[in-house]
C-alpha cells in the first residue's frame, strides 16, 4: 500500500516514456541500392541479435529507475506482521471540544484552539503508514474521521474546522468510542489513546465515577499494545459569570392587559478561582417582551451569588399558536458567551387559560351548599369579569387533544365521568408539560376512579376509595407545611387555614405516600398533595383530597380560597414553561402535542419522530420554534447550556488521575512527551529508502552499461567499414 498513491501512478506512467521515446526515434530511411551494399547487410546481420538484447537490456534499466523513483516518493508500506511490517501504529486522539474549552484566554484564542495545536503536532510526528482518528468529546461524542485514515492532512483540516459546542464534555463516551474504534483493528498493530484538552472541572462534570467495566480490559486482557495517555490540567486560573436562571412573575388577580406586566428574576452565579469584584450590565430581550433598558450590576470581590429582579412587559404579538415566546437575558461577560446567555419559553398570552373538566352547570340561586366545586374554583379564578385567567369548561365525554393542548393548566372536578382513553390523553398533555389538579367529585360515596387516576399517572400513594366522615369536623393544623406550589403564601398560610373546617375527606396514608404535601389537617389527613415532574418536560401533578364545596368543607367561603387557587395555577403554569427547556444533547421527546419538526432562529431545521424525538441530538442553544405538519408555529422552546459543564475551576493532576482511573491506567503527560511516546519507526520511510537506493544503483549501471554498449558499438561500425572497403 501507498501513503500517496497518485506518485506511485506517477511512477508507473513514468515508465512507459522510454517505450514511447524508442519507438517513435526509430530510425525509418528509404533503402538506396549500391555495388556494396552486400558486404555492410552481412555485416551489420553478424550483430543485430547481439545489439537488440543489448537495447532491450537499455530499455528495461530505464524504465525501471523511474518506477522505482515514483513507488519511493509515494511512500510504500506494509501492515501486518513479518520482516516489513508490524511496527506501525494508530493514534486515536479525543479532542476536549465541550462548552468549557470556549474559554477565552484574554487574547482572543480558546482553550480548544491551544488544544488543536498540541494535536496537530502530535499528527506530525506520525509516520507513513500510520493511522490517526479524531474523535469529538462535546456532547453527543462523535469520531469525525470515519474511521482511522492514513491521511495526514485530512485529519489536520478536521482538527483546524473544530469550534467550541455548546454540550458538556462527555470523555466516557469518546473513550467507549475509541475502545470499539481499537476491537475492530488488527490486533498486531500497537495503538495510542490520547485524551487532549486543557481539564477544568466543568471538563468532567458528566464523568462517571465508577464504570462497570473498563472499557480497555478485555483488549488489554488479549495482549493488545495500548497506551492510554492523557495531557495534564491547565494551571491558568479565570472566572465566568453565569446565567443560572430565569423566573417569570405575573400577578395572576390582576385586570386584563394586552402586555401583562411582569417582574423577570434572574439569577447569577459566578463559577471559577479567581473571584475579583466585577462591574457589567445585564439585558432583557426576545421576542416575548418588550425592551427594557440595561441595567448596571455590580458584584463585590469573592461573591459568588446575586439575584437581580428587572420589571418589564409581556409581547404577545409574536407568539406561537399556544401562546408562548421566549424571552432571552445577556450579562455582559466575554469570557465563555454561551453561559452568559440564557434563555426562557414563557407563555405571553394575556390571559393565562384554564380548562375545567365537569359539565357546566346552571344552579341558579340554589343554597350555598348546592353550589358545586367547578363553579366555586371558577369564582375564586375569575373575581372579575375581566380578569387575566379565563376559565373554561370541557365537557368529560367530549375532550379532545386539539381542545386540551391550548391549555395552561387543566382542573379535573369529574373525574369520575372521565372514560380510560381521557385518563390517557391527561398523561399525554402532563408529559407535554401541562399542570395538572385533580379534585374528587362531591357526590360520589365510593371513588373508583382512584384506581385510574393511580395507574394512570403511576402513583404510589394508598386511598381509600370510600369517604370518611369524621364525628366532628376536623380543623387545619395551625402550622402547615407549605411550599411546592403554595410557596408564595407560605408566610400567610397558617393564619388563612386556621378557620377551615373539613366535613368529609378521602383519606390517604401519608406515611407511604411519595408526594409533597403542602396542606394537612389538625390529625395530619393530607388535603393537598403534589406530585413535582419526574423529567424536565413533565408538568406538575396535584390532587386535592377534599374538593371545595359546602358539604366538605367550609374552604369555599373563607378568605384562603382565592389565594389559594390563584397560586396553585401560577406556579402550575411556572412548572409547565420549565417543560420546554433542553440541554444541548437531548434527544427526547419534545412535549408539544402534534409536533412534526422544530426550527432553530437562523432557520436551521430537525425533523421528529412519531414519538415527538429528534432525528439529531439538540446541539445549538437558544430559541428553537416547534411546528406542525403544515408548517404552522404551534410553540416554543429553548436550548439553554449546562451550568456544571461550564465551570472553569482548576483541579490538580491527581484529580484528574482519580477521576478517569476507571477508565483504564492512564498517564499524564506534558504535550513534549505525548510527542516523543508516539514517534516510533515504521516500515514506509525504510522501504521508500531501500527503493531509492535500488533505483540509484540501477541508474550508475545503466549508464555504466550505456557507455560500454556504446563503445563497442562504435568498434563493430569501424570495423565493418574497413571491410566494406577492403572488398
Amino acid at each position: 500500500m501507498f501513503a500517496t498513491p497518485w506518485l506511485a501512478l506517477a511512477g508507473i506512467l513514468a515508465m512507459a516514456i522510454p517505450i514511447v521515446i524508442h519507438l517513435l526515434f526509430r530510425r525509418r530511411r528509404k533503402p538506396v541500392n549500391w555495388g556494396a551494399m552486400r558486404l555492410l547487410i552481412e555485416a551489420i546481420n553478424r550483430n543485430r541479435r547481439r545489439s537488440r538484447i543489448q537495447n532491450i537490456l537499455l530499455l528495461v534499466t530505464r524504465c525501471l529507475v523511474l518506477l522505482l523513483v515514483g513507488s519511493a516518493l509515494a511512500r510504500p508500506f506494509f501492515s501486518g506482521s513479518g520482516l516489513l511490517g508490524g511496527d506501525s501504529r494508530t493514534a486515536i486522539l479525543i479532542i476536549d471540544d465541550g462548552l468549557i474549552s470556549g474559554l477565552d484566554d484574554g487574547n482572543g484564542r480558546t482553550e480548544l484552539d491551544l488544544t488543536i495545536e498540541s494535536a496537530i503536532e502530535l499528527i506530525g510526528q506520525l509516520e507513513v503508514g500510520d493511522r490517526v482518528s479524531i474523535i469529538s468529546s462535546s456532547t453527543p461524542a462523535r469520531e469525525l474521521t470515519d474511521g482511522p485514515t492514513l491521511d495526514f492532512q485530512r485529519a489536520t483540516n478536521i482538527l483546524k474546522s473544530l469550534t467550541p459546542g455548546s454540550g458538556a464534555t462527555d470523555v466516557s463516551s469518546s473513550i467507549q468510542i475509541a475502545s470499539t474504534i481499537i476491537e475492530e483493528m488488527d490486533s498486531n498493530a500497537s495503538q495510542s489513546v490520547l485524551l487532549l484538552g486543557q481539564w477544568r472541572k466543568g471538563s468532567l462534570s458528566t464523568l462517571a465515577t465508577s464504570v462497570a467495566v473498563n472499557p480497555f480490559q478485555m483488549i488489554q486482557e488479549s495482549n493488545q499494545s495500548i497506551d492510554l495517555l492523557i495531557s495534564p490540567p491547565t494551571t491558568k486560573p479565570t472566572t465566568v459569570t453565569a446565567l443560572e436562571s430565569i423566573s417569570i412573575r405575573r400577578p395572576v388577580d390582576s385586570t386584563f392587559d394586552e402586555r401583562p406586566e411582569i417582574r423577570s428574576t434572574i439569577s447569577l452565579v459566578r463559577l471559577g478561582n479567581d473571584l475579583d469584584s466585577i462591574n457589567s450590565t445585564i439585558r432583557v430581550s426576545g421576542d416575548g417582551v418588550e425592551e427594557t433598558l440595561p441595567k448596571p450590576i455590580k458584584m463585590q470581590q469573592g461573591s459568588t451569588r446575586s439575584v437581580v429582579e428587572m420589571p418589564g412587559r409581556l409581547d404577545p404579538t409574536g407568539s406561537a399558536l399556544d401562546g408562548t415566546s421566549s424571552i432571552t437575558v445577556t450579562v455582559d461577560d466575554p469570557s465563555l458567551p454561551l453561559v452568559s446567555r440564557r434563555s426562557l419559553s414563557v407563555n405571553t398570552s394575556p390571559r393565562i387559560r384554564v380548562g375545567i373538566i365537569d359539565r357546566e352547570n346552571f344552579y341558579g340561586n340554589n343554597a350555598l351548599n348546592e353550589v358545586p366545586s367547578s363553579e366555586w374554583i371558577k369564582r375564586s379564578l375569575e373575581p372579575e369579569d375581566d380578569g387575566q385567567i379565563q376559565v373554561d369548561f370541557l365537557d368529560p365525554a367530549s375532550i379532545s387533544e386539539r381542545s386540551l393542548s391550548r391549555l395552561d393548566m387543566l382542573i379535573i372536578t369529574r373525574p369520575d365521568l372521565l372514560p380510560e382513553v381521557g385518563w390517557n390523553l391527561l398523561h399525554q398533555i402532563r408529559r407535554s408539560g401541562t399542570a395538572i389538579l385533580v379534585v374528587p367529585p362531591e357526590e360520589a360515596q365510593v371513588h373508583s376512579w382512584m384506581d385510574l387516576f393511580t395507574k394512570t399517572f403511576e402513583i404510589d400513594s394508598k386511598f381509600e376509595l370510600g369517604v370518611v366522615i369524621p364525628d366532628q369536623p376536623l380543623a387545619m393544623s395551625d402550622q402547615q407545611p407549605g411550599g411546592s406550589l403554595l410557596s408564595a403564601i407560605d408566610s400567610d398560610l397558617d393564619d388563612l387555614s386556621g378557620p377551615i373546617e373539613i366535613r368529609r375527606l378521602i383519606r390517604v396514608d401519608a406515611e407511604e405516600s411519595d408526594a409533597r404535601i403542602p396542606l394537612v389537617s389538625e390529625a395530619g389527613d393530607p388535603i393537598l398533595l403534589v406530585w413535582e415532574p419526574v423529567t424536565s418536560t413533565e408538568g406538575v401533578l396535584a390532587l386535592f383530597t377534599v374538593p371545595p364545596q359546602m358539604k366538605w368543607t367550609s374552604l369555599p367561603v373563607k378568605p384562603l380560597m382565592v389565594p389559594l387557587f390563584q397560586e396553585i395555577v401560577r406556579q402550575g403554569t411556572a412548572s409547565s414553561q420549565s417543560a420546554l427547556n433542553f440541554v444541548p444533547g437531548d434527544t427526547v421527546s419534545i412535549p408539544v402535542i402534534g409536533s412534526r419538526q422544530i426550527r432553530h432562529s437562523s432557520g436551521y431545521t430537525i425533523e421528529l419522530d412519531a414519538s415527538g424525538r429528534p432525528e439529531i441530538p439538540l446541539t445549538q442553544t437558544g430559541t428553537w420554534d416547534v411546528l406542525d405538519s403544515s408548517g404552522g408555529r404551534i410553540s416554543t422552546m429553548v436550548v439553554n447550556v449546562d451550568l456544571a459543564a461550564s465551570d472553569p475551576s482548576l483541579i490538580s493532576t491527581q484529580q484528574l488521575t482519580e477521576r478517569i482511573e476507571p477508565y483504564g491506567a492512564w498517564t499524564v503527560l506534558e504535550s513534549s512527551e505525548m510527542r516523543e511516546s508516539i514517534t516510533q519507526s515504521t516500515t514506509g520511510s525504510r522501504v521508500s529508502l531501500i527503493l531509492l537506493a535500488i533505483g540509484f544503483s540501477i541508474l550508475v549501471l545503466e549508464t555504466i552499461l550505456n557507455r560500454a554498449l556504446f563503445r563497442e558499438r562504435l568498434s563493430i561500425r569501424r570495423s565493418t567499414t574497413v571491410e566494406g572497403l577492403s572488398s
